[in-house]
Order: C-alpha cells, then structure tokens, then sequence
C-alpha cells in the first residue's frame, strides 16, 4: 500500500519544522506492507501545490497525508476542511501574500478530507495523545496544498483517502509536544489508514456485489418522490442546510435533494462503481467512499443525515446510529427510510409475484421497534414514524428482468422465472402492472443539550 506523505520546510518565524523531521524520519524506515513516499515541500503556494498535483500524478498513490505545523496549537489537529481561499498577510518564501484569492478559479468553494478521521481520533486518544478535529486548516500554504491535493484527486476522479494533519511546534510542555510523541502519532495514523484500506476491501460473504449492480442501479433505479418531499419538508431543507446521505448509492436522492433545495450535499458509499455513477449527478456534491459506521466525515456539521433502503444491508445499526449523531450538530436530524413487515409482505409486484422473496427479506430487515430502541439508547429523541406511498402504472418491467431488485437475487432461479413469467403475462395481458412502492421514514432528533448515552 502506497501512501504519499508530505511536510515543509522552515518559514518565517518557524527556524525548526517539527513536519520535516518528521518526514525526514519516516523516509529512513521500513514499515511491513507499507509504501511511504516520503516529501518536504518548500513553504510556497504555486511551487508546493503545483508540486503535491505531480506527486500525486507520479506516484498514483493509495492515500495522501499532508502534514503543516501550527506553532499555537497544544494538539494534534485532524483538519476537516480545505478551503478555496489564499488570504494572509504572511509572505511564503518566495515573499508571496495573498489576499483573498482563489485557490482554483471556479473550483468547489471546499473539500472534506477523506482520510479515516474517526479513527485516527480513536487511536491516539487510546495512547494519550493529544488530538482534536479542526475545521480551520488556516488560509496559508497549509491549506493552499491540502485544498490542491483535493482538488487533483476530484479531477482525476481518484476516490483515495486525502487529507491534512497539523502538528503543534516542538517542545517538552504545552502547546509543544515531544517530535517522538509526534512521529508516533503520525505512524499511528497510516496505520490507521491501511487498516481501514484493508477493511474496505470485498470480502467472500456470500452478501451481493454492489459494485457489478452500479450500472442496473444507474439505469433502473429512480426516486420515490414521496420520500423526497419527506426527507425535503420534514427534514427542514434549505439551501443553507449540509445533509448527508449514508448508502448513496448512485447518488440519485442526494442529487435529488440538492436540486430541489439547493443545500450542500454529501454522498458515502463503500462502492466505488456506484460512486462513479454518483460523481455523473448534475448537481455539484460532495462525493466520498466510507461506511456506515465510519463515514470519515468530521462531526457536528449536518443539519441532516439519512439513509434510504440501506439499514437492513448493515452488520451493525447500532453503530451507524452512533456514527449519525457524531455526524449532526445539536437539533439536526435523523432518518432512516426502511420497509416494515407489513410492507415487505405487501410489495406489489415483488411480494405478489414472487412470494419467495418474502421469508429472506423478513429475515435480514431488522423490525422497526429494534430500531426505535436502539436510536433511543444512542440518544435521538422526538423519534416518530411517517409512512410514504407511491403508485405507479409499469409498461417496462426490466428492473425485474434484470434483478435489480436485491430480494430477487436470494431466491430460487425456478421461483425467479415462475414469477417472472406471470409478470410478463400480466403485462402483455393488460399492457401495464402496478406497482406500490411503500416505505417507513424513522426519524430522530439529536439534542441540543445531551449527548449519547452510548459511546
């Protein structure tokens, strides 16, 4: 596994950089199943960005780590957020100063860093290492780079972990720390960031292969537009909302809602061919591999995460609820849009057609009382139920024929043609089948004044 990993050299006031020692360091070991391609980069703009973009090009690596030093900080911080914008009074050393311009004229106003931040947070709290997320990479080099690096992978369409680490000034008492404390901690991370790469990988299951489905997903999956109207209205969607999709598949509710909100959008998916399908949206959204129990989005920032008709494919949905309302600020919301029994036993045609797919579908949706509860003990309160329907006349049944739908892949090839066969006789017969598409929108509130009961 090949990581490019990156720090700078002196600057201004800065005699020592803790960043090149570090990098210096790491570049003369050898770490078992890692690659490090190790790179100080000199402290300015247009020579360390232009920079970072042919690195990236050269070495096509698996995952980018950048790291700056932030004299004034007590802590490692994980930053969350490069931004388009060049804007200080403090010269580079080619004596350059920007003063609010563009990174990218035209790029996205920012980026997320899509490295595994959860769980670099997780590692080096359990060492006792100092360590905070960051939504302010600064407006200097360090973000000039960070915001680069992104924006080169977003062009190469490469959905790789990316992000950027900035570590405090060296010393023995606060803000300083140790550099063995810090090259410790920066070691910790690609570890980390392996182990989630490794984590991430198709396992032999026996569960389906989203990634060969992207394409029937693209062509045959729409929008149930009740469900958007919900998730828009009562999720109370405005353009000045961030909203989170955990599941997005190919990105058509996300897209959705963008459209008919203009908020800010995010799309997760551990597919990375329906995550291509995704980056084809129209709209401009925010598109990133993760899970559902670990996202790598930096917390507090949505006013709404959901998920739609992807609950019953999660090994643990206590840990998608935790990893939710890490991810809402105070007073954002929650919803899961999921099937009940009494839907899954009506589905009209999948259950009518195919009475087979309704066991396997009981057997692997969770009820939705388990759901309420579990969403209660992490913490959301006001949850409530709200149902959505959808009636639809079908002269073009290839979803069915091409088993888009995941319940048609767990049965029998002879009940899958038995039913198909009546479907087609239904259809010829009265030149359309209708078709009832139902779903349970559970929703919850993160509260402004408690936090998770579970950790």
């Amino acid at each position: 596994m090949r990581i490019l990993l990156t720090g700078f050299t002196p600057f201004l006031d800065v005699d020592v950089n803790p960043t090149a020692l570090i990098i210096e360091h790491m570049a003369t070991q050898h770490y078992p199943g890692l690659e490090i391609i190790a790179e100080v980069l000199p402290t300015m703009y247009d020579t360390a960005g232009a920079r970072i973009e042919a690195l990236i090009t050269e070495h096509t690596p698996d995952s980018v780590v950048c790291l700056g030093v932030a004299q004034g900080r007590s802590a490692i911080n994980l930053e969350c957020v490069a931004r388009n914008r060049d804007s200080t009074t403090r010269p580079d050393n080619a004596g350059a100063i920007r003063d609010d311009t563009p990174i990218i004229p035209d790029g996205a106003e920012t980026y997320l860093a899509t490295l595994p931040l959860a769980r670099f947070q997780a590692a080096l709290t359990g060492q006792g290492i100092p360590v905070v997320y960051s939504d302010d990479a600064g407006a200097y080099v360090c973000n000039h780079v960070f915001y680069r690096a992104r924006h080169a992978l977003e062009q190469q369409g490469r959905a790789i972990p990316c992000g950027f680490i900035h570590v405090p000034g060296i010393g023995e008492e606060p803000p300083g720390l140790p550099l063995a404390t810090m090259i410790a901690a920066v070691e910790m991370c690609l570890h980390e960031i392996a182990a989630s790469l490794n984590d991430s990988q198709p396992a032999h299951t026996g569960k389906l292969n989203y990634d060969a489905l992207a394409a029937q997903y693209a062509r045959s999956r729409g929008i149930h537009p009740a469900v958007l109207n919900s998730l828009a209205m009562t999720g109370g969607v405005t353009s000045s909302s961030k909203v989170a999709e955990i599941g997005c598949g190919t990105g058509n509710y996300i897209n959705g809602l963008v459209t008919h909100t203009d908020c800010a959008g995010w799309g997760i998916d551990p597919s990375n061919e329906m995550l291509a399908y995704a980056r084809q949206q129209p709209t401009a959204l925010h598109i990133q591999p993760g899970f559902a129990h670990e996202t790598g989005l930096p917390p507090g920032l949505f006013d709404l995460v959901y998920s739609v008709d992807v609950i019953h494919h999660l090994d643990d949905t206590a840990a998608y609820f935790r990893e939710a309302y890490r991810l809402l600020r105070p007073g954002g919301k929650i919803c899961t849009v999921t099937d009940s029994e009494a839907i899954i036993r009506t589905r009209q045609p999948l259950s009518t057609h195919f009475p087979e797919t309704i066991a396997p579908e009981l057997a692997r949706y969770p009820h939705i009382a388990d759901l309420e509860s579990s969403m209660s003990q992490v913490g959301f309160q006001g949850i409530e139920q709200q149902a959505a329907e959808d009636r639809t006349r079908l002269t073009d049944i290839s979803a069915y024929r091409e088993k888009v739908f995941s319940a048609l892949h767990l049965i029998a090839e002879e009940d899958f043609q038995r039913g198909l066969a009546h479907l087609e006789a239904e259809l010829q017969e009265k030149g359309a089948v209708v078709r009832v598409s139902r779903y349970v929108l559970l929703w919850g509130i993160k509260p402004v004044d408690q936090r998770p009961r579970i950790t």
